[in-house]
Formats: structure tokens, sequence, C-alpha cells
């Protein structure tokens, strides 16, 4: 990327991305990287809902008409 933020401050990025194959998104991500850059997204329902799988009960088990 270095290379081409290099070659982006001679032609501009759009030709300097276009040269070198990358996404001017992942360029300019890697110029200006989220806050929050190390967080990774995960799964958070276990820890919202408690490690046990919620069922239902006997009585909440009502057949559909």
């Amino acid at each position: 990327m270095s290379l081409t933020d290099f070659l982006a401050k001679e032609v501009g990025v759009r030709p300097a991305c276009n040269a070198l194959a990358v996404s001017r998104a992942g360029f300019y991500r890697w110029k200006n990287p989220p806050e929050d850059s190390e967080k990774e997204f995960t799964d958070d329902r276990r820890s919202t809902f408690g490690a046990k799988p919620r069922k239902l009960n006997c009585s909440s088990r009502c057949p559909i008409s």
C-alpha cells in the first residue's frame, strides 16, 4: 500500500489503484483505519442470552391451529 500511496501523490488515487490492481476502498481503509480496528466482529448472542440455549417449556409448546 505504501507504493500505492507514493504513486497516488504523483498521479492521483484512481490511476494509482488501477495501475497496481488495488481496490480504492482498501486503499482508503489502509490510509484511515477505523478507531476500533482491533475489534473483531463476533457472535455475541451467547453472552447476551447466557451459555445455555433457550427452550420452550411444555405449556408454551401448544400446537398451532
